[in-house]
């Protein structure tokens, strides 16, 4: 359970206000029935349980000012909602279907594994487990939501996208592996790398060093890191600080220890 601090529900509150101000602000420009509904601060604030869920809703609330969230766009069943609507069902889709690919690939290993099948060799469909069949299920759920039409497809969005907080984490718990594979691939090299795996440490909790992560070069605003820039020593160590590490400090701490070290 979230232990809620003021800041918090200052947070909530302002992602709440901006994004029923945007909605409110579009109303003239765009026929009513299609804009994302009014969030109403008490009932959300009720409704999070945890600081992963937290974070997760102010997120979603804030992207509602990215550039032409209110354009419109028709799905293939016919369906006409706004680009903000339709990128958020998208994300959550994307990371489920990626969660549930990995688990099926989980539960096919085991099972090749039980009955002494070759990893290389497609399971025979006689073979699959019950909660493989399962998940298999959902995940085709997910891959014909937009052929729904009008009601069913509201109506499956909203139970597909119940999870919203598990949904958060898992993509953050892809981007925190994708960045940090990136940012070894490119800076494993550099004398101060150290001190970035070790502020990295810190944050057990993928979301939270996603949070944690300033906006710079090195950390475009996507679940994604796809820049192709590799910094110099010196903008990696400008990098380092804005983590709030004091660079000075820790190599000055680290060589004292080796130094006890040695003497030992």
């Amino acid at each position: 359970m979230i232990r809620w601090t003021k800041g918090d529900y200052i947070k909530l509150g302002k992602a709440v206000a901006n994004f029923n101000r945007q909605v409110a602000q579009n109303e003239n420009q765009i026929n009513k029935q299609y804009l994302p509904k009014l969030v109403d601060y008490k009932e959300l604030r009720d409704r999070i349980q945890t600081r992963e869920g937290l974070n997760a809703y102010i997120q979603s609330l804030k992207r509602i000012n990215l550039p032409n969230s209110f354009t419109l766009e028709k799905l293939e069943n016919g369906e006409t909602i706004t680009s903000y609507q339709k990128q958020e069902l998208e994300r959550g889709k994307s990371q489920a279907m990626n969660a549930l690919q990995k688990q099926i690939k989980q539960v096919e290993a085991q099972t090749k594994l039980n009955y002494g099948i070759d990893a290389d060799i497609k399971l025979p469909q006689a073979f699959k487990s019950i909660k493989q069949k399962e998940l298999e299920a959902r995940l085709k759920d997910y891959k014909n939501l937009y052929k729904l039409e009008g009601k069913a497809f509201r109506k499956r969005a909203a139970e597909l996208g119940i999870n919203q907080t598990e949904l958060n984490y898992r993509r953050a718990y892809i981007f925190r592996q994708n960045y940090m594979n990136v940012m070894r691939e490119k800076y494993k090299n550099y004398e101060d790398f150290w001190l970035f795996e070790k502020w990295a440490r810190h944050y057990k909790n993928p979301v939270n060093f996603y949070e944690a992560l300033p906006d710079t070069d090195f950390y475009p605003d996507d679940l994604q890191y796809q820049s192709d820039t590799t910094f110099s020593n010196e903008d990696f160590r400008g990098f380092l600080e804005s983590l709030g590490i004091d660079v000075e400090t820790e190599i000055l701490n680290k060589q004292e220890r080796e130094s006890k070290k040695q003497k030992k």
